[in-house]
Formats: C-alpha cells, sequence, structure tokens
C-alpha cells in the first residue's frame, strides 16, 4: 500500500534551502521514513499552498496500522 505524505517548508526552511540549494532533501526524508519502518518510493516538490515537498511512502500491513492512529 502507498501512503502519501506532504509538507510544506517555514520561511526559515526555504532562507536555509538557498544558502545551501545541493543539500539532498530526500535523505533526511528516506531517514524519516525508515525510522518508521516505511521506504520512500518517490519523491516530489510541491508549490500547492506554498513551497514544499510530497513523499511516496510504502510499508508493511503492521506499520502502516500505526501510521493511521
Amino acid at each position: 500500500m502507498l501512503y502519501c505524505i506532504s509538507a510544506n517548508y517555514t520561511p526559515k526552511a526555504m532562507q536555509a534551502m538557498a544558502k545551501k540549494p545541493n543539500t539532498n532533501r530526500r535523505d533526511a526524508v528516506e531517514k524519516l521514513v525508515k525510522a518508521a519502518g516505511g521506504k520512500v518510493v518517490a519523491m516530489y516538490g510541491t508549490m500547492v499552498d506554498g513551497p514544499g515537498a510530497m513523499a511516496l511512502v510504502t510499508s508493511g500491513r503492521s506499520v502502516c496500522s500505526r501510521w493511521r492512529k
């Protein structure tokens, strides 16, 4: 099963990205998702409601049941 996680960047995050534009944002997302027992399938930038990111995540059934709570 796939889950979609989306988030918008804060002004402070946008300033940090402007200072270091080559930083790999996906690495941080993968570390967070892996700690929760999932795996990032894809990651995209978004512009809806401000700049942000969207990640498609897959996981085993037991982990998914914990995420829904």
